[in-house]
């Protein structure tokens, strides 16, 4: 399953905000925190739950800056 996965320590997260003051580009390099990464499906909690898969997926505009 792919996933959208955050972790960022932070003398990462510092030197990536400092970064961002001079280039925005910087949030699409590997000193970001968020990458796009293949996880195992998680198992289900009980057999009365069923997975979904979703259609259409996204992000709004709040979710980049929880992230910076």
């Amino acid at each position: 399953m792919k996933a959208l996965v955050y972790h960022s320590p932070p003398l990462r997260w510092t030197l990536c905000k400092a970064a961002s003051f001079l280039s925005k580009r910087v949030y699409t390099t590997r000193l970001s925190g968020l990458r796009l990464a293949d996880l195992p499906t998680p198992i289900l909690p009980g057999s009365d739950w069923v997975r979904r898969k979703p259609v259409f997926g996204g992000s709004c505009g709040t979710d980049p800056a929880l992230l910076a």
